[in-house]
């Protein structure tokens, strides 16, 4: 009998072997794990920092007190000196992981504060709208909305206020000058705090408007026309900054006209829309169908400027133009 032997053909087609993956695919999974452990670990830190600057005010707080308590270790007198130790460098509470993520959420929104600030913007295409926002604590600036200069109202009382107190710290005028019969300190606190024309005009007037222009310029107001009287959001931010950081005014009058700026004879537009236990320092606008409110915002240990230049073209709008500034407003306090 003839024994007949398995061919290694039919088994080899029985039994395939493992298929072997491409160098393509070894090199993708290789890059996938690659990228998903470099993703864990941004992500771990980005939460880490996001925590110690909460609680601390700079990244390496955390580090700082985990070192601490690490270099306390032990047993014994070790043991005793991490007991000590921990007491002095605080333990992470038990809502670090909420507070963490909040603050991660924050900087999320602050990093698409133009398009969240754009669609509420959206929601009145009947209104021209312009919105400058700073963070003083950053400097970072978000404009939206539109770019080009816009009749100023009585926003730019705040330029012609500024002036006339750099001349006084030159020498050149004193808060006792005579200004159109009145103390100059009187004029530059009607100007501002109850939007007096007359006294704006007089102030003008006594410091010369080509003055008022180029004092503008040099602090880098170069969209300011004051015979025109059209500026930009930014441009008017950047005033409220400047003023607010001391780079224009020493201290002492810096602190008057921040004064002029409080409680003024119109707290309808931004003040309205602020919770009580904000502080702010502003100057509206009302011209024709131009409605605008130029501020400085303290509020949960942020400052921040906020600009908000409207124009309806239709006067029976007013009331419209006060929502769209209270909803913008409040978009902005939300990003703090």
């Amino acid at each position: 009998m003839v024994r007949r032997t398995r061919s290694p053909y039919r088994s080899a087609l029985k039994h395939p072997p493992a298929a072997t993956p491409t160098p393509s695919k070894k090199i993708y999974r290789r890059r996938r794990s690659v990228v998903m452990l470099v993703a864990m670990l941004c992500l771990g830190m980005l939460t880490l920092a996001a925590f110690s600057i909460s609680r601390h005010g700079h990244f390496f707080g955390i580090l700082r007190s985990r070192a601490s308590v690490s270099a306390a270790g032990g047993s014994g007198r070790q043991a005793r000196t991490k007991k000590a130790s921990a007491k002095s460098s605080p333990e992470l509470p038990s809502n670090w992981y909420s507070e963490a993520s909040a603050s991660i959420s924050r900087a999320a929104k602050k990093a698409s504060a133009k398009s969240i600030i754009d669609s509420v913007i959206s929601k009145y295409p009947g209104i021209s709208t312009s919105v400058s926002l700073t963070d003083l604590s950053s400097g970072a600036t978000v404009n939206s909305g539109v770019r080009a200069a816009f009749t100023a109202a009585s926003t730019t009382k705040v330029i012609t206020a500024a002036c006339f107190l750099n001349l006084v710290e030159q020498g050149k005028a004193s808060l006792d000058t005579s200004v159109n019969g009145s103390r100059a300190r009187s004029q530059i606190r009607q100007m501002i705090n109850q939007s007096d024309n007359n006294a704006w005009h007089a102030l003008k007037s006594w410091v010369g408007y080509d003055n008022v222009e180029a004092y503008a310029h040099r602090i880098g107001l170069s969209s300011f026309d004051i015979y025109s009287n059209t500026i930009t959001t930014s441009d008017d931010a950047l005033l409220l900054q400047k003023l607010y950081q001391r780079q224009l005014l020493n201290e002492s009058n810096t602190a008057l006209l921040l004064s002029f700026m409080q409680n003024t004879n119109n707290e309808d537009l931004i003040p309205a829309a602020l919770p009580a236990d904000a502080t702010i320092y502003h100057k509206y606008g009302l011209l024709y169908y131009n409605l605008h409110d130029t501020s400085i915002i303290k509020y949960d240990g942020e400052v921040f400027v906020l600009v908000i230049f409207t124009n309806s073209n239709d006067s029976s709008s007013y009331q419209h133009n006060v929502t769209l500034i209270h909803e913008i407003t409040q978009t902005a306090l939300a990003l703090y």
